[in-house]
């Protein structure tokens, strides 16, 4: 009995993370960015699985036909739809890492997985394949609990599938996050699976969800709402962090790059398809540096690059980098429009100010730019 209050109140201390979490996405967010409706998803759906996770343990070996049908539907529901939350995880990280709706709206990797849980709980109330209440109204696992669990590991090494292959394409921190929102639900669910009547699939999976609602108040303050880039604060911060360490870590490189004919785009074929054009090149940008470079939005079409090098070859490895995966999204991406930029550069010497480096980037950038347009051919 003392072992069955335990379990509840575990499950109770993880709702009410739950439901704090909802209630600061509420007043936080308002609802408006997709990655937090996805997040949002992924809390509803665990309220309603840990749910289903507390009931059984109210109803375990009480008397009464009514306790035996309570006991097996929360078990029924919970096991049918377990891998809900996990579902919007994976939605979750996906959006993240590639910022498209319309890539998961073709990409529904998750739904295989779950026809095969659903049609092993069909079977399961003439079979007992799943799971089957015995005498004393007492729980017992049946075989197919293992189709179940690798319905869900199934759909977590999806998740750890799209985060290692992103490696490159995402921040680190970006990164690590999203790996660790994996792994900490995968120990609980293992420690589960072995030994039976422990509680830990649940309270881990809030634990890394708390964790990624953290971090995702740290990106809303530092990163940009709409390409994850560094928002104009942030870089134009470490710009000038790295100003003042410059007489003890040496010079560096600024790169003002600017995306040539984005009005257009915006123009043409509306501001929603803009907003994909500028995505896809962030994306380009971060998977063409290092991690030790910082890359940010100036705002528009404008982006800032802090790069580490005090070598002008350097630069022009990076930005044909660049011109090479632009050429690659151009030819590959099937989008609607072509992407293309132009950059300035200016290395930081002693007694140099932000504003007169950053002025000498931009003056070099806009000339390039004006060069482009008089050899561009007519169109």
């Amino acid at each position: 009995m003392l072992t069955q209050i335990l379990r509840v109140d575990i499950g109770i201390y993880a709702l009410l993370i739950l439901l704090i979490i909802l209630y600061g996405i509420r007043i936080r967010h308002r609802g408006y960015e997709s990655s937090v409706n996805f997040l949002r998803f992924v809390c509803w759906s665990a309220v309603f699985v840990i749910l289903m996770d507390i009931m059984p343990w109210l109803c375990e070996g009480r008397p009464g036909r009514n306790m035996e049908r309570l006991n097996y539907l929360s078990n029924f529901l919970l096991l049918s739809l377990s891998s809900l939350p996990l579902i919007g995880w994976v939605s979750y990280l996906d959006f993240i890492i590639y910022r498209s709706r319309e890539r998961l709206r073709k990409r529904l990797y998750y739904l295989p997985y779950t026809l095969i849980a659903l049609a092993a709980m069909a079977v399961t109330p003439a079979t007992g394949f799943v799971f089957s209440i015995m005498e004393g109204n007492i729980y017992q696992r049946g075989p197919g609990i293992a189709v179940i669990a690798a319905v869900n590991y199934l759909l977590v090494l999806q998740a750890f599938f799209i985060v290692v292959r992103q490696k490159r394409g995402v921040d680190r921190p970006v990164w690590l996050n999203l790996l660790i929102f994996g792994l900490v639900p995968t120990i609980g669910a293992t420690l589960q699976m072995r030994f039976y009547g422990l509680m830990t699939t649940w309270p881990f999976t809030v634990l890394a969800i708390l964790m990624t609602y953290l971090f995702l108040e740290v990106q809303r303050e530092t990163r940009d709402y709409l390409t994850g880039l560094l928002n104009r604060r942030q870089i134009e911060e470490c710009l000038q962090i790295r100003l003042g360490e410059a007489g003890r870590s040496g010079s560096f490189a600024l790169i003002i790059i600017d995306m040539d004919d984005f009005k257009i785009i915006n123009d043409t074929l509306g501001h929603q398809t803009g907003d994909q054009a500028l995505i896809a090149f962030s994306n380009i940008l971060v998977r063409s540096l290092k991690r030790t470079d910082r890359v940010g939005r100036l705002g528009g079409d404008e982006f800032m690059i802090i790069l580490e090098t005090k070598d002008e070859d350097v630069v022009f490895q990076v930005t044909d980098r660049i011109s090479g995966q632009t050429e690659k999204e151009n030819t590959w991406g099937n989008n609607p429009f072509r992407l293309d930029f132009s950059f300035g550069y200016a290395f930081y010497h002693p007694s140099q100010s932000y504003k007169e480096l950053m002025h000498q980037a931009d003056q070099m950038m806009y000339r390039k730019k004006r060069e482009r347009r008089k050899t561009r051919p007519p169109s």
